[in-house]
Formats: C-alpha cells, sequence, structure tokens
C-alpha cells in the first residue's frame, strides 16, 4: 500500500484510531511519518503528537443537511435536531437510543393520566381483533360472534 501522504513510497506505518463515526486509519511511509511527527531536534517521534495529528485529519464531522444538527451533538444530547436525521444517522439511531433509553429498544414513555383508560381500551381491542381474525381463520365462529361483540362494547358501537 502506498503512502496516503507522498502516494510514492510504501506505507510502514499503520495507524488505526476509533472515532465517533467510526474506525480511521492512517497508512504512511517512513520518510513522511519523521517529517510529520519529528521535531527538528529529536530522534524518536513523539506518539501523544502522533495521535493529535490524526485527530485532526479526522475531525470532519458529519451533519444533517436539513437542519446541519452533527452526529457527536446528537449522540451526546440524545436529541435529534428534525425528522430528516433519523434517515441521516439511520446507522447511529439504534446505539443512541439504546444509551439514552437506558439499554431498552422501544421508547416506553409516560401516559398522562387522562388518557390512560382510552390507551388500554385501545390495547385491549387490539388483542381482541388479534384473537378475531385467529378465531375466523380457524373458523371458530361462535366464539368469534362472542369476541366480535366484545370489540364493538369497547368501541362503544
Amino acid at each position: 500500500m502506498l503512502c496516503e501522504r507522498c502516494q510514492e513510497r510504501e506505507a510502514t506505518l499503520h495507524m488505526s484510531v476509533k472515532t465517533t463515526e467510526g474506525n480511521k486509519e492512517m497508512f504512511l511511509c517512513d520518510v513522511c511519518a519523521n517529517e510529520v511527527f519529528l521535531e527538528k531536534d529529536q530522534e524518536h517521534f513523539n506518539v501523544n503528537q502522533l495521535l493529535n495529528s490524526m485527530m485532526g485529519q479526522f475531525k470532519t464531522t458529519v451533519s444533517c443537511k436539513t437542519c446541519g444538527s452533527p452526529l457527536t451533538s446528537i449522540a451526546e444530547k440524545g436529541l435529534f435536531g428534525c425528522p430528516d436525521c433519523y434517515d441521516t444517522f439511520k446507522n447511529e439511531v439504534p446505539k443512541i437510543v439504546r444509551r439514552v433509553q437506558h439499554l431498552q429498544q422501544e421508547h416506553e414513555g409516560k401516559i398522562p393520566e387522562s388518557h390512560t383508560g382510552r390507551v388500554e381500551t385501545k390495547k385491549r381491542i387490539e388483542q381482541l381483533e388479534q384473537k378475531l381474525a385467529s378465531l375466523i381463520e380457524t373458523q371458530n365462529f361462535e366464539e368469534a360472534a362472542v369476541v366480535r361483540d366484545e370489540i364493538n362494547a369497547l368501541k362503544g358501537v
């Protein structure tokens, strides 16, 4: 593999840095590594200087084209800037949600007291509709009629 800096000599130094955008790699030949990382009066290069230099190359951050929210800010705060952020950062969304929701995959927010009864009724109707479909599929029409009547009663029909 050729040196990324001079594109002339064989790369002998391979650096890999893990960042929020993924793993970043850098390939340099001995000459370029010495030029980049050695100070004039040093015999050996400084590892901290090497790493800081690499991180400077990878500071470009991905941002949402619609609202401009950077991935680093979204990952840090757990707040998306706009609906398009979900598409832009679709590969990172599960990780961010898991971290923000304390390892839960789905949002389990609180329901206002005034809506609790309605939500429970809606869930019960959904369960009964699934049961009704199953009963019809197995041709158990008498029990299906009872379930249908229960659904209608819950819906207020």
